[in-house]
């Protein structure tokens, strides 16, 4: 009977301990993090201020970590920080896409446009800047497919030879030492 009663206490704790952790392993996965996180370290320069700069590196990190909502956050500072600096909302646009997991929601196709309309209204400071906002609205807009007349999503236009999104960033590419 005591091996029984032993089985039964060690079964209700362990049942009990996975129950309990449940909560923080959900918080993790939500993409909690610890402010002392090592991201890696980004060079991507920009023409914002100095203090917007290393708040876009560190935008670009969350974004390159595929924390898609860490690096909204963190670009929505740099537009706080230097409100013109265009880069800013590019990065807010570049975080509503996440082509690992799903397309764009309507919602999040919104935002890139809201946030695409806020960089050009603040005009692109170098051709650089021009070439990466250029890149973006193109991909981020819903363009029908000039042979099948089927209206293609920014996700299906990226596998899709109809695209533009491609011609801006190969010249920028092509422009590079």
């Amino acid at each position: 009977k005591t091996d029984c009663n032993m089985s039964q206490r060690l079964f209700i704790f362990t049942v009990l301990l996975t129950v309990l952790s449940l909560p923080i392993a959900h918080a993790q996965h939500m993409h909690g993090h610890d402010p002392l996180e090592q991201l890696g370290q980004v060079s991507f320069r920009v023409s914002c201020t100095p203090a917007a700069q290393k708040q876009f590196n560190r935008a670009v990190a969350w974004l390159h970590s595929f924390e898609y909502e860490e690096a909204e956050k963190a670009f929505s500072e740099v537009t706080v920080t230097d409100p013109r600096c265009g880069m800013g909302y590019w990065g807010i646009a570049m975080s509503q896409y996440h082509p690992l997991w799903a397309p764009p929601t309507a919602d999040q196709l919104q935002k890139a446009s809201s946030a695409l309309e806020m960089a050009k209204s603040v005009k692109a400071r170098t051709q650089r800047e021009r070439d990466y906002l250029a890149a973006i609205d193109v991909f981020s807009k819903t363009q029908t497919n000039s042979i099948t007349g089927l209206e293609l999503s920014p996700i299906a236009r990226r596998w899709s030879n109809s695209t533009g999104a491609i011609n801006p960033m190969m010249k920028r590419a092509s422009s590079m030492p």
